[in-house]
């Protein structure tokens, strides 16, 4: 091997440093985006349509509605930003509201059984709740925190079994909305015929400010105050 000498000066060995680090983050940055930008399996651009549609049959389960709770899948990501153990196991409770929130549950809830019957994903949680679709109680026990807690849930008539719903559709060449998991279709059908515009579940817009005597631009919603700023 041959051994090369070089006279630089402190400030030249700086420059050399800088630029060496510069181009190596270059290259990093490059392999990175290309991982990104490209679909794992088919090399194909993410901003370009992609095929699928309706009769996907890989999409994924995301949500189970039952007794007015919402159960979603306790990912990573969710476990994170919630301060939850990354090795917990069960579904996260996303909102309650009619029996569920009568028997005590709240959101961030994590299921562990239903009746004493393993809960780890929204496959088994449909799977328990079919077996208790004729009874009128059941016990929930969840993790709340570091306590692990048990809900008696009644309802006046039948418990019935959790309804599911996969990730909302998506049209041809969307922009993702959160970080890269993937082909688009493994969890989305992709289309136009999945939901109306303006979607009626979320409001999207930040009401205006209106002042005291400004008459209503709408049907009663409840005190203006709620929505709107007064001025």
């Amino acid at each position: 091997m041959k051994r090369f000498n070089f006279h630089i000066s402190n400030k030249g060995r700086l420059i050399v440093v800088v630029v060496t680090l510069a181009l190596a983050g270059g290259a990093m940055f490059y392999e990175t985006y290309n991982d990104l930008l490209f679909n794992a399996n088919t090399g194909q651009p993410a901003g370009q349509p992609v095929t699928g549609g309706t009769n996907n049959q890989s999409i994924k389960i995301v949500e189970a509605h039952w007794q007015g709770m919402e159960a979603v899948p306790l990912t990573w990501e969710l476990a994170a930003k919630l301060n939850i153990p990354l090795d917990e196991k069960g579904v996260l409770v996303d909102e309650v509201t009619l029996a569920s929130a009568d028997s005590g549950l709240r959101g961030g809830d994590v299921i562990k059984s239903l009746n004493g019957v393993r809960v780890t994903d929204l496959n088994e949680f449909y799977n328990a709740t079919k077996r208790l679709k004729n009874q009128k109680a059941a016990f929930v026990e969840v993790k709340r925190g570091n306590k692990l807690m048990t809900f008696d849930l009644l309802v006046p008539d039948e418990l019935g079994f959790a309804q599911l719903e996969a990730a909302p559709m998506i049209l041809p060449g969307s922009i993702a909305p959160h970080r890269y998991r993937g082909p688009c279709t493994d969890c989305h059908a992709i289309g136009s015929t999945g939901h109306i515009t303006p979607d009626p579940d979320f409001v999207t817009l930040v009401p205006p400010p209106i002042s005291k005597k400004a008459q209503c631009p709408h049907r009663y919603r409840g005190e203006c105050n709620l929505c709107h700023v007064i001025r």
